[in-house]
């Protein structure tokens, strides 16, 4: 068995946690709970044990027995708490295609043995079922599952999406006024085979998605996840200097690997101290410190005789500089463009027909279009971090009253790697 399939993530635990501490559990049994403190939570990439989780939802279960604990934790979940999971479940065209496509991928939030079923022949059904042994908690939990997905039908629409059916495998409570208010439906079925949430046909809740001007001005259909890939290329590595010797190489050492510079890459690349100290913590052939001007001349430097691979998200003069520099046949992927978020300075646009003369071909790209490598990126990219394989920093201000001053920093450029901000 692999080992991740009996943890969940450290944002469903903190959820979870959090939920325990204001429904008035006991402080002394939370606190015993391996992996809730603040520091192993702190970890967005940590891993909890399940049982962790289960002994959470006990406590929960124990302080507010009444119906309505588990929807009391969806509640104070809005959208974005549980990170990827947030947004593999709400990007889809419908909801259903949604959940199909993040189905696979349910380890990012929770344990395997917990898992939902899906039946949308005609109207959608998602079920849930949990390993929690105490009736009592499970019920918890499956009323919380039960209305997440609910409220996340309604961020994704806007709109105030109503069950058509809930089921709960428990026996009825003496008064569920509560679950019937949570839900929009009267309908609800206690002592069922299965707990599950019906959502109504002509309710699919489609998100809201960007149109594509397609022939003769008809909105385009969004692409299949993936459709539309680059294809296979050994180029599409990161941003590569061009090499005269075609030969295949030794294989490139992944982002953070401190071996020495490969043969073919002078050791003398010129790169002012911001530059070098990424260049030396990452392990890059090269590093360019925007901030110190001449991107021209820098990029001369590390890479003279041109690039064939550009990964942009900055735009503006970044974008000109790379489009000068690029190679005949070069591939631009454009993945942002933050130059220009606040407002882009005159005279920096890049030269398309520059670009179009040395046929360079620039594509954008969407992670969403690539959901179905999700799973397989996860279990490399884990492995990776662990034995330091792949390194990444973070930049994190404390507060949220630091939140603007991030959002701004993120603009200028004052960030390495994520920016983010810790609550609490």
């Amino acid at each position: 068995m692999d080992p991740l399939d009996r943890t969940v993530s450290t944002q469903l635990i903190r959820l979870v946690r959090d939920a325990a501490r204001r429904a008035g559990a006991d402080p002394a049994q939370l606190s015993a709970v391996h992996g809730v403190d603040d520091a192993t939570l702190s970890g967005e990439l940590n891993r909890v044990p399940l049982d962790s989780l289960i002994r959470l939802w006990e406590s929960i279960a124990h302080a507010r027995p009444e119906p309505g604990a588990g929807v009391a934790v969806a509640a104070s979940a809005p959208l974005g708490t549980l990170t990827t999971w947030d947004y593999l479940v709400t990007t889809g065209s419908t909801l259903a295609e949604s959940l199909r496509a993040a189905q696979p991928y349910h380890r990012v939030v929770t344990a395997a043995g917990e898992c939902f079923d899906l039946h949308a022949d005609g109207d959608l059904t998602v079920g849930y079922r949990t390993t929690a042994g105490d009736p009592a908690v499970a019920a918890v939990v499956n009323e919380y599952v039960l209305a997440y997905y609910l409220r996340r039908a309604r961020e994704a629409t806007g709109r105030p999406v109503r069950a058509q059916r809930v089921t709960f495998g428990h026996p009825a409570p003496q008064n569920h006024s509560a679950l019937i208010e949570a839900f929009g439906t009267d309908r609800i079925e206690f002592g069922a085979p299965d707990d599950s949430i019906t959502f109504r046909r002509r309710r699919r809740h489609r998100t809201p998605a960007p149109r594509r001007s397609g022939p003769r001005g008809s909105a385009a259909q969004p692409r299949r996840p993936g459709a539309g890939q680059f294809p296979p290329d050994p180029r599409h590595l990161g941003i590569l200097p061009h090499r005269a010797d075609p030969r295949p190489g030794p294989r490139r050492p992944h982002p953070g690997h401190r071996g020495p510079p490969p043969a073919h890459q002078p050791p003398h690349l010129a790169a002012p101290t911001r530059g070098r100290g990424r260049r030396d913590e990452f392990g890059f052939d090269a590093a360019i410190d925007y901030r110190a001007g001449d991107l021209t001349g820098q990029l001369a430097v590390a890479a003279p005789e041109g690039i064939d691979v550009y990964l942009d998200s900055v735009g503006g003069e970044h974008l000109r500089v790379a489009i000068e520099a690029i190679r005949q046949h070069g591939r631009i992927a454009l993945v942002g463009a933050i130059r220009g978020y606040n407002g882009a300075a005159a005279g920096q646009a890049p030269d398309l027909y520059r670009a179009a003369t040395k046929e360079v071909t620039l594509r954008g790209m969407l992670v969403s279009s690539y959901f179905p490598r999700f799973g397989e990126y996860i279990g490399k990219a884990a492995g990776w971090l662990a034995d330091g394989t792949l390194r990444t920093r973070e930049t994190v201000y404390q507060g949220l009253e630091q939140a603007p001053a991030a959002f701004l920093g993120v603009l200028s450029g004052a960030n390495t790697g994520k920016m983010l901000v810790r609550l609490g």
